[in-house]
């Protein structure tokens, strides 16, 4: 799907408040928000089970990035359960929208992220409820017995109802990134102001 002049610059410019350059995404599609995502990091991965386009290389030419991609289903991705933990700064996922893959994915990339490292889940209007559940609230994984805490600091939506959500692991750095956009043109999504005052009240 095209993305709209409005994502792309929030995109970019929410992804930008980690200075962190170590960046995969899920769900590559034609490379749009990967080729964005590349100019912030100094290295990026992107995971799909499709086969790289054409597209994607046309994109990513000139781009000062070391990339890579890798033919993979990344709710079992081979390649992502062997990173370090606490090496990756930024986050995109753009693939399956159902609360089961999306939390395979999370178990995943939990200890993979960084604290302060974004996670971006895109089209948020197409997810199913369950998934909206899994990324707004504390919930756990059962297989490792542990809480797995992830805090929504920013929502950004089109008047097509196409948006993302912006979450950190840690309530300090989803403050921190939530007073860097404020008094910014982000500022007139309600829901952005919303879901941060209610994760800073404790609530």
């Amino acid at each position: 799907m095209m993305q709209s002049p409005f994502h792309s610059k929030w995109f970019v410019d929410i992804m930008k408040l980690n200075s962190g350059r170590c960046g995969i995404e899920c769900g590559v599609g034609d490379g749009g928000t990967y080729a964005m995502l590349a100019t912030l990091c100094d290295d990026i991965t992107g995971i799909d089970i499709e086969s790289m386009s054409d597209d994607i290389h046309s994109k990513m030419v000139g781009i000062p990035c070391q990339w890579n991609y890798i033919r993979e289903d990344c709710t079992n991705s081979k390649y992502l359960r062997g990173l370090d933990d606490d090496s990756v700064d930024k986050f995109h996922y753009d693939a399956m929208s159902n609360g089961k893959d999306i939390a395979a994915v999370i178990n995943i990339m939990y200890n993979k992220m960084k604290d302060d490292g974004i996670w971006c889940f895109d089209n948020f209007h197409i997810l199913h409820f369950s998934a909206m559940l899994i990324l707004m609230r504390q919930w756990l994984d059962y297989h490792k017995g542990q809480e797995l805490m992830l805090y929504p600091f920013a929502i950004v939506s089109d008047n097509d109802r196409r948006g993302k959500i912006y979450l950190t692991k840690n309530r300090v750095s989803s403050s921190r990134y939530y007073r860097k956009i404020s008094g910014t043109e982000l500022m007139r999504v309600p829901s952005c102001r919303w879901i941060s005052e209610r994760n800073n009240n404790g609530n």
